[in-house]
């Protein structure tokens, strides 16, 4: 048995469909995951999206130490990181908003440490929040 083109198996004879990631995750990015484990026997798609899942409470920890010390380079970094990761695991609207934090920085030229601009600020309340929506479907999906 395979997968829909609308699915990804997790666990054998179990796939997630497009419902069940809703927006937070696009089944044709995790569908490349998928193929390394088509039959869900080895549990490879859930142990990546759990490492995704381990990785947030500590990034958002870092953001806000960045924001709070005045660090734009560590703002960047951190944008960065999820920027690639969220992309690579098909959290697209995390990854967008994440990206922004980048293009910001490449339009501002250089940066200096110091206050947070309200640009900034609001670019990274968005990552904020698109972090926790995906924090939410992955505690739905993997269980606490």
């Amino acid at each position: 048995m395979s997968p829909g083109p609308d699915s990804v198996f997790h666990s054998p004879g179990s796939a997630w469909s497009q419902d069940d990631l809703g927006e937070e995750f696009d089944v044709a990015r995790l569908s490349v995951i998928g193929e390394l484990d088509p039959t869900g026997r080895q549990g490879v798609l859930k142990e990546v999206l759990d490492l995704l899942k381990s990785s947030l409470d500590p990034l958002l920890t870092n953001l806000e130490r960045h924001r709070d010390a005045g660090n734009p380079a560590g703002i960047k970094f951190e944008a960065h990181k999820l920027h690639s990761a969220a992309a690579q695991l098909g959290a697209m609207r995390l990854s967008r908003s994440a990206k922004a934090i980048s293009t910001y920085f490449e339009s501002a030229g250089p940066t200096r440490p110091g206050p947070i601009d309200a640009q900034l600020g609001v670019l990274i309340d968005a990552v904020t929040v698109e972090t926790v929506r995906v924090q939410r479907r992955l505690t739905r999906l993997l269980g606490a």
